[in-house]
Protein backbone atom coordinates (compact mmCIF):
# COMPACT_ATOMS: atom_id res chain seq x y z
CA UNK A 1 0.00 0.00 0.00
CA UNK A 2 3.08 2.82 0.93
CA UNK A 3 4.52 2.13 -2.54
CA UNK A 4 1.62 2.45 -4.39
CA UNK A 5 1.29 6.09 -2.95
CA UNK A 6 3.96 8.29 -4.02
CA UNK A 7 2.89 11.10 -1.87
CA UNK A 8 4.40 9.63 1.07
CA UNK A 9 7.65 11.06 3.29
CA UNK A 10 10.69 9.58 2.37
CA UNK A 11 11.57 8.89 6.07
CA UNK A 12 8.13 6.76 6.60
CA UNK A 13 8.97 4.95 3.09
CA UNK A 14 12.58 4.08 4.44
CA UNK A 15 10.86 2.79 7.50
CA UNK A 16 8.50 0.49 5.90
CA UNK A 17 11.27 -1.04 3.88
CA UNK A 18 12.97 -1.80 6.87
CA UNK A 19 10.18 -3.51 8.56
CA UNK A 20 9.83 -5.38 5.21
CA UNK A 21 13.58 -6.69 5.14
CA UNK A 22 13.21 -7.51 9.41
CA UNK A 23 10.08 -9.51 8.66
CA UNK A 24 11.67 -11.88 6.08
CA UNK A 25 14.58 -12.04 9.27
CA UNK A 26 11.94 -13.16 11.74
CA UNK A 27 10.68 -15.72 9.38
CA UNK A 28 13.78 -17.33 9.14
CA UNK A 29 13.87 -17.03 13.20
CA UNK A 30 10.59 -18.40 13.73
CA UNK A 31 11.69 -21.36 11.45
CA UNK A 32 14.39 -21.98 13.29
CA UNK A 33 12.03 -22.17 16.55
CA UNK A 34 15.13 -20.23 18.28
CA UNK A 35 13.25 -18.27 21.31
CA UNK A 36 16.04 -15.71 21.73
CA UNK A 37 16.09 -14.64 18.24
CA UNK A 38 12.52 -14.71 18.19
CA UNK A 39 12.69 -12.26 20.43
CA UNK A 40 15.14 -10.22 19.50
CA UNK A 41 13.57 -9.79 15.80
CA UNK A 42 10.21 -8.68 17.64
CA UNK A 43 12.12 -6.53 19.33
CA UNK A 44 13.61 -5.03 16.34
CA UNK A 45 10.42 -5.15 14.61
CA UNK A 46 8.75 -3.11 17.22
CA UNK A 47 11.52 -0.13 17.37
CA UNK A 48 11.20 -0.20 13.20
CA UNK A 49 7.36 0.25 13.75
CA UNK A 50 7.51 2.88 16.61
CA UNK A 51 10.08 5.00 13.92
CA UNK A 52 7.51 4.46 11.10
CA UNK A 53 4.41 5.26 13.67
CA UNK A 54 6.50 8.96 14.30
CA UNK A 55 7.33 9.66 11.12
CA UNK A 56 3.63 9.01 10.22
CA UNK A 57 2.81 11.57 12.87
CA UNK A 58 4.72 13.99 11.68
CA UNK A 59 3.85 13.94 8.41
CA UNK A 60 1.22 16.11 7.53
CA UNK A 61 -1.91 14.90 4.66
CA UNK A 62 -1.20 11.41 5.04
CA UNK A 63 -3.62 9.63 3.96
CA UNK A 64 -6.38 7.66 6.58
CA UNK A 65 -5.90 4.67 5.59
CA UNK A 66 -2.13 4.90 5.53
CA UNK A 67 -2.10 6.14 9.00
CA UNK A 68 -4.30 3.47 10.74
CA UNK A 69 -2.51 0.74 9.56
CA UNK A 70 0.94 1.76 10.73
CA UNK A 71 -0.91 2.45 14.23
CA UNK A 72 -2.14 -1.03 13.64
CA UNK A 73 1.17 -2.42 12.92
CA UNK A 74 2.56 -1.11 15.55
CA UNK A 75 -0.04 -1.57 18.46
CA UNK A 76 0.40 -5.23 17.50
CA UNK A 77 4.22 -5.27 17.25
CA UNK A 78 4.11 -3.85 20.93
CA UNK A 79 1.26 -6.30 22.30
CA UNK A 80 3.26 -9.56 20.51
CA UNK A 81 6.71 -8.16 22.67
CA UNK A 82 4.94 -7.73 25.44
CA UNK A 83 3.49 -11.14 25.34
CA UNK A 84 6.82 -12.98 24.82
CA UNK A 85 8.96 -10.69 27.61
Amino acid sequence: MCHADATLPKDLMTWMDELDKECKSATKAVSSKDEDRIRQCVDDLERIGDRAERACQQAGGLDTKIKDAVTSMHSELSDLKRQLH
